[in-house]
């Protein structure tokens, strides 16, 4: 199965603790997690418009 992780730009920051978690626990039964997320706070690629 693939897990896809998609964040929005308030909780970038949690991005790496939370695909760390999730990759450990899918990998544990087979499956693949790609991450959609933000990186940082600062990445260009937002989700969400700052208005």
């Amino acid at each position: 199965m693939k897990i896809g992780l998609i964040l929005e730009n308030s909780q970038a920051a949690k991005n790496p603790i939370v695909y760390e978690e999730l990759k450990r626990a899918a990998d544990a039964h087979g499956h693949e997690v790609i991450n959609f997320g933000m990186y940082s706070a600062d990445d260009k690629r937002r989700l969400t418009n700052a208005a």
